[in-house]
């Protein structure tokens, strides 16, 4: 996207389109602040003449899914495009989508319902954008409909009553190590390397390294050097400079979560083990907080393969919560995309802040990570508790 396209696009000159934006990249901030505040319009002006919190948050959330639906290219504007803006806009991106976390708490709590913790409202917005973005862009009114319930009641399971800070479950902060190792979870980057002569796995731990300094410093030539292998070695394994990084980025993304829930008790209650994984996998960013902004931040900075992976990385830590989870306690599938959405949101917000640590989140992180989607109806049900959403 360069200003000359877009003024060409709008059939303007390039000096009216400056008359307005400083940059291209200031024109896309500002359309998705826009988008964000007439989505948060819309969900307001859908629940405010209902009383009841349920039904007031399932009249605005439908509202939202069938805009979504309605309107493809916007949803792909705002889910898929708009994050590729790059890491540093991040905080404009949340301070804009934002604008509907205040929409959609006065949903949830009305004019007089004790406020949300924060957190757990900007969690709420990101799950919720997770369940939107689920539906296909050919999503019919009963899908929509289908989306829009799953996710209320993933809500409601979090949200209603509002649970007060001082109520969230007590989940401690653990104490600095005081042995010199490394915090349980943390992975050296010998660790991943592979075998001496293994050209792809040099390549993935040099490419790794190099990103730890900021994704600009990354070249083909700088891996090559660093990996002591050729251009042409480096052809034979990955296509283009991206491929790299996003491979590097998710291999040890992956032996990171591997190592959060490998820690698993299968004796001790699947709550206390999803709790310890969190642990684990907050003090593991505390211990690398470089590895951490590569993987939560300047994943955005490779374009929508960036998106793509960062995708698959939420899906990842999805599957490994249900397939840990009792049958009787396991959360729906889109209920488990939706809290693992959440969580990373949460975590990626703790990681750009320098001054913030991921461990004093880990109450909010706990409490979404039990949110559920699939509430047990009996017959009638959903037009007793939806009466406006009932299906023909």
């Amino acid at each position: 996207m360069t200003v000359r396209g877009l003024a060409k696009r709008a059939r303007i000159s390039s000096g009216t389109f400056y008359k307005y934006y400083s940059s291209a990249d200031d024109c896309l901030l500002c359309t998705f602040d826009h988008i964000c505040g007439i989505a948060s319009r819309r969900l307001i002006e859908a629940g405010q003449k209902e009383s009841e919190p349920r039904r007031r948050l399932a009249l605005a959330v439908i509202r939202l899914f069938q805009d979504m639906a309605a309107d493809p290219q916007a949803a792909t504007f705002m889910l898929r495009a708009a994050p590729t803006v790059g890491p540093a806009f991040t905080t404009d991106l949340w301070n804009s989508a934002m604008q509907l976390g205040g929409a959609l708490e006065f949903c949830i709590r009305g004019d007089d319902g004790p406020p949300l913790h924060p957190l757990l409202l900007e969690g709420l917005v990101a799950g919720l954008a997770r369940i939107g973005g689920s539906m296909g862009p050919t999503a019919g009114e009963v899908e929509v409909r289908e989306a829009a319930i799953e996710a209320v009641e993933w809500i409601m399971s979090l949200c209603m009553p509002a649970v007060p800070e001082a109520e969230l479950p007590v989940v401690t902060v653990p104490p600095e190590r005081g042995d010199g190792l490394p915090a349980p979870g943390r992975l050296r980057d010998d660790d991943w390397e592979g075998p001496l002569g293994d050209e792809r796995a040099m390549i993935l731990a040099a490419a790794f390294r190099i990103a730890k300094s900021g994704y600009h410093q990354l070249s083909i030539r700088r891996i090559c050097q660093e990996a002591g292998v050729s251009r042409r070695d480096f052809n034979r394994h990955f296509e283009s400079l991206e491929d790299a990084f996003i491979a590097a980025l998710e291999e040890r993304a992956a032996r990171a979560i591997d190592a959060s829930v490998g820690k698993h008790d299968a004796s001790a209650a699947w709550s206390r083990t999803v709790c310890e994984a969190l642990r684990t996998l907050c003090e593991a960013i505390e211990d690398d907080r470089d590895s951490a902004r590569v993987i939560f931040i300047d994943i955005t900075a490779a374009g929508t393969k960036g998106i793509d992976s960062n995708d698959r990385l939420i899906s990842k830590v999805a599957h490994a919560l249900r397939t840990t989870a009792p049958p009787d306690q396991c959360p729906s599938e889109l209920a488990a995309e939706a809290s693992t959405a959440a969580a990373w949101a949460i975590l990626r917000r703790r990681v750009q802040d320098q001054a913030a640590t991921t461990s004093a989140a880990l109450p909010v992180l706990a409490l979404l990570m039990f949110g559920r989607g699939d509430r047990k109806r009996t017959a009638g049900d959903e037009n007793e508790s939806y009466p406006l959403l009932a299906f023909p």
